[in-house]
């Protein structure tokens, strides 16, 4: 009983899931892409500010 409960409840989840899987991976490399450039301009700041003090 409970498993039937739970295959009917996936179902939707899975399908609904296939579908949003592509714009979600749009999403994700838009998300990968922000964080590189904050982490370039992150480190481009520290080594300016290292090469101020020496």
């Amino acid at each position: 009983m409970d498993g039937e409960v739970v295959t009917t409840t996936l179902q939707p989840v899975g399908t609904w899931l296939k579908e949003s899987s592509k714009s979600y991976q749009k999403l994700a490399y838009c998300l990968i892409e922000f964080i590189e450039g904050l982490l370039k301009l992150w480190c481009t700041i520290m080594i300016h500010i290292l090469f101020e003090r020496t």
